[in-house]
């Protein structure tokens, strides 16, 4: 009898099928399948890289096996001598011990399901994240771990990380942090376009501040929450560390680089990147308009440190936590976030 489909046929339309997935936007339903059907090869390929060969461990288990294996065979061949019919054999010991062997395996297999389920449902990472989101956030990732390198390069060329905005004496906003740090993020020919002598927003300065500068955007903002204009900044600065007029250096973070907030991820207004005012308190929490904001699945907020590293909060995240957090010489004693 002739089959009414053939199995490359299944393949492109279960092809087609993702394909289409993916355009309507239920991505997640193609990640839940890779996830669940090649997820334990990639799960087996990190954990080999982590394992090491011991060969007194590896006597000690195949010693231990046989003993068991042995031990079983003639216990139970002792007891069945009572019965004249019936007979054990090594091939029933062997079924036996291999049953026990994965009885334990399986409870300790549902230890390690349970302890997953349980960090899961307290991660502030998503549960289900499409692949474009977390290539998005990796991107994210690095924009804000090169914000660390390029404020460093700039701290030793002039032993103090930038100020947050300058402003003249009259308090009109000139540049802003993202600004000054242009020539230690390959953008030195349009620093050297500008005139520091005017502000920002000067008609000399029409066509350079209204160009787009892929580090210091977020393609998820994009993504999630609709286009911003090219000159769009979607970081900002923790003002505690720098703001108006105001910057600090490495010696001043008393409660230590890796206890201190340095740039961060906005949701609310992004201001150009050429704004001085493009700082923002963390202490005020992530819902505020003026503070800084989450735009991923999840509603996490990545953060660069000022030693340069990138963590993860979430929006839950305990006010005093956060306020501890944004200061750099406030005494506060913060444990692991």
């Amino acid at each position: 009898m002739r089959r009414a489909f053939s199995r490359p046929g299944v393949l492109v339309a279960i092809l087609i099928m993702f394909v289409l997935l993916e355009c309507m936007g239920l991505v997640w339903i193609f990640d839940l399948f890779l996830h669940v059907t090649f997820g334990w090869i990639f799960f087996l390929g990190r954990s080999f890289q982590q394992t090491s060969f011991s060969p007194g461990a590896f006597a000690t288990a195949v010693v231990c096996g046989l003993g068991f294996i042995f031990g079983l065979h003639f216990f139970i061949r002792h007891k069945a001598g009572r019965f004249a019919s019936f007979c054990w054999n090594w091939k029933q010991s062997l079924i036996v011990s291999t049953a026990t062997v994965l009885m334990f395996v399986a409870g300790i297999s549902i230890v390690g399901v349970t302890h997953q389920i349980s960090w899961l449902a307290t991660s502030p990472e998503p549960i289900v994240e499409s692949t474009f989101d977390a290539v998005y956030r990796t991107y994210s990732k690095n924009n804000l771990r090169q914000f660390g390198i390029a404020s460093y390069n700039y701290h030793d060329a002039f032993e103090v990380f930038p100020v947050g905005g300058s402003f003249d004496s009259d308090g009109q906003g000139l540049h802003s942090w993202e600004t000054f740090l242009l020539p230690y993020v390959d953008q030195a020919k349009l620093y050297e376009e500008i005139d520091f002598t005017k502000p920002w927003a000067d008609e000399v300065h029409r066509d350079v501040f209204q160009k787009r500068i892929g580090m210091f955007r977020n393609q998820g903002y994009d993504i999630h929450l609709g286009r911003t204009p090219d000159n769009a900044s979607h970081y900002a600065m923790n003002t505690q560390v720098a703001g108006a007029n105001r910057s600090i250096n490495h010696s001043a973070f008393s409660d230590g680089t890796t206890n201190t907030l340095f740039t961060g991820e906005v949701r609310h207004a992004p201001r150009a990147w050429g704004d001085p005012l493009n700082f923002r308190d963390p202490a005020i929490g992530f819902e505020s308009p003026t503070g800084f904001g989450s735009v991923w699945l999840g509603g996490y907020v990545q953060f660069a440190l000022a030693d340069g590293s990138v963590r993860v909060l979430s929006a839950d995240t305990d006010p005093a936590v956060l306020k501890a957090l944004s200061t750099p010489s406030g005494g506060e004693v913060t444990d692991d976030f």
